[in-house]
């Protein structure tokens, strides 16, 4: 299988539109307001959606077994989920 794909590109570059809008929004420096013309973070924020989506989907259909595919989501939330709990008390 071909795990080259334009994924990481794309979360990129829709990461940085997401940074490029909150930062004039949230800067509240009116040197920066004309970043919001060519930044949406909404959409942004709906890609990531689906790029997610589309992820989430494919690991499901390339795995063998239910309980394998929750074992495997379970690796890949549970650290991070872990962690801002610690850090957050």
């Amino acid at each position: 299988m071909n795990n080259k794909n334009c994924f990481d590109f794309l979360r990129f570059f829709f990461a940085a539109n997401i940074l490029l809008a909150h930062l004039s929004e949230l800067s509240q420096n009116k040197n920066l307001y004309f970043l919001s013309d060519y930044s949406n973070s909404a959409i942004g924020v709906r890609v990531f959606f689906v790029i997610s989506g589309f992820l989430v989907a494919k690991s499901f259909i390339n795995t063998s077994s239910l309980k394998e595919y929750f074992i495997k989501r379970a690796k890949r939330i549970l650290p991070a989920s872990l962690s801002l709990l610690y850090y957050r008390f």
